[in-house]
């Protein structure tokens, strides 16, 4: 038997158990494993002599030697700084999410500070990067000339987040990627670079199946804009069914679009206004009147309805799903147009149930349209306002923020939290660390606050420290001790970077 048959006859044995093939006999190399009659032992065993044999055989590869480094432009960290980075790499007093937020805030006040990151400690924080991309703006941004030629080598992505998706695969390695390996690296390049993905997709778009297509054209919903409108409304002519529905939902969230503007103009014509007379006795005789506005599901979708993704059956479900669809795509503004009443009034005078409500605020969201945000989101109907808060001003967001924590469902509280701005405000600190003590049903709501150490910043610190020393040890106890703990980890890591300035400032300051 030849090696190169034993070798194989090695892998074969391993991939199927030495239960069902024993292990073969040795080629004449010069050595052998001793046979102890046990197969298990003696597959490893020749697996062994086999890793010998191929990393004998290797050979070195011949390679220019590398440019030095350039020097350094600003001096390390102060030793107190660097024992704390030391100490969440190596010895972490923060678990999982902590942990890693406080090297990013580390980071963060190094390259504030003036300084650059330990030149020991780099290769940790580049094994961190690479699994980590929340840590990778903070790494650039304090390595200094060193940790840039170092990570260079290591994963030149971390230096150039733009050399990774694209960079290093021509037209025909693309064509070799499955369609979801290619969505995934497309969707990469558009968070990058959204025209050259725009670009790269088009140049492969003629290679794919209709069934790839409906896969590969949701990377366009990375980095979205109106240029790539064009492309998108081209696709609504696909013959994949699957393409033709991505391509009209992603239009539907580009206002300006083509799709947006047809979609208002079969709103408007569904918007029906009456004026029905208002109160009793007095009232009715004075003939006063109140504006009652009404949205019409429509009765029938024509080729172009049907183009834009409105499905062709006429149920009374599917109407209603029709109206819905069209809502979401349009322009709310369409509504003020055809009542001539503003946001607040229209929203009283409208008919709204859940699901019309959360298509209209879907829409109001797409359009960023803050005076429908805020006429919206009070509405007994809407069930989710998230999106519509994020378009508020800070204290509005925060007024509707605090009551919704301390009354709606453990769920749909940490829902809202998730989507705001973190870290929070100290008020809404205060409601969240109240309903976290005094809610005995927390459930959702208490597992969504675990899952958001950023939420409690520097503002909060007064109100953790407060804390009884008997907090439960649940995992509403757990939470709060992990947010006091760091913060007040992170306050040291000012105070280590605020005691010193580098020479180079000390001399500007002199």
């Amino acid at each position: 038997m030849s090696v190169e048959a034993w070798m194989r006859s090695v892998e074969a044995t391993a991939l199927v158990g030495t239960g069902r093939r024993a292990p073969g006999p040795v080629p004449p190399i010069g050595i052998a494993p001793v046979d102890d009659g046990d197969p298990q032992t003696q597959l490893l065993d020749q697996a062994a002599v086999l890793d010998v044999l191929t990393r004998a055989a290797a050979t070195p590869d011949r390679r220019e030697p590398e440019a030095p480094c350039p020097p350094q432009a600003r001096p390390a960290a102060p030793p107190e700084a660097e024992q704390l980075l030391r100490l969440l790499i190596h010895q972490p007093p923060l678990k999982g999410n902590e942990r890693l937020r406080a090297i990013e805030h580390w980071l963060t006040r190094c390259a504030g500070s003036g300084y650059s990151v330990p030149v020991a400690l780099l290769p940790d924080l580049l094994t961190l990067a690479r699994q980590d991309s929340v840590l990778r703006p903070a790494l650039r941004a304090s390595w200094d000339q060193r940790g840039a030629w170092l990570a260079s080598r290591f994963e030149p992505t971390l230096v150039d987040p733009g050399s990774g998706p694209d960079g290093d695969l021509d037209v025909d390695g693309w064509r070799k990627l499955s369609a979801k390996e290619a969505t995934s690296r497309l969707t990469e390049l558009r968070d990058v670079d959204a025209a050259a993905g725009l670009a790269r997709l088009v140049e492969l778009w003629p290679g794919y199946s209709a069934k790839e297509r409906g896969q590969v054209i949701d990377a366009l919903g990375t980095g979205l804009s109106l240029d790539d409108a064009s492309f998108l409304e081209a696709a609504l002519d696909d013959k994949g069914k699957a393409t033709r529905e991505a391509a009209a939902r992603l239009l539907a969230r580009l206002p300006g679009s083509g799709l947006v503007s047809r979609m208002s103009a079969r709103l408007r014509s569904l918007i029906d206004v009456t004026e029905v007379p208002r109160g009793r006795g007095l009232g009715r005789v004075l003939g006063r009147t109140s504006t009652v506005v009404r949205v019409v599901p429509p009765a029938e979708v024509d080729a172009a309805g049907v183009r834009d993704g409105l499905r062709p059956q006429a149920t009374d479900p599917d109407r209603r799903h029709w109206l819905c669809q069209i809502l979401e795509a349009a322009d709310p503004r369409t509504l003020n147009e055809v009542s001539g009443l503003p946001p607040q009034e229209l929203v009283e005078a409208l008919e709204l149930d859940e699901q019309v409500a959360a298509a209209l605020a879907t829409a109001v969201a797409r359009h960023a349209d803050r005076e429908w945000a805020a006429a919206l989101l009070p509405h007994p109907s809407l069930r989710n306002g998230r999106d519509l808060a994020l378009l508020l001003d800070p204290a509005q967001r925060d007024a509707w923020l605090i009551g919704l924590i301390r009354t709606a469902p453990p769920a749909e509280a940490a829902h809202a939290l998730l989507n705001v701005p973190r870290p929070w405000v100290k008020p809404v600190a205060a409601v969240v660390i109240d309903r976290l003590i005094s809610d005995k049903d927390r459930g959702h709501f208490l597992l969504g606050v675990a899952s958001m150490p950023d939420g409690f910043g520097p503002d909060a610190l007064p109100l953790l420290a407060t804390l009884p020393a008997d907090l439960p040890a649940d995992l509403g106890g757990i939470t709060l001790r992990a947010a006091r703990q760091f913060l007040i980890f992170n306050q040291t890591i000012d105070e280590a970077f605020a005691s010193t300035q580098p020479p180079h400032l000390q001399e500007e300051h002199a």
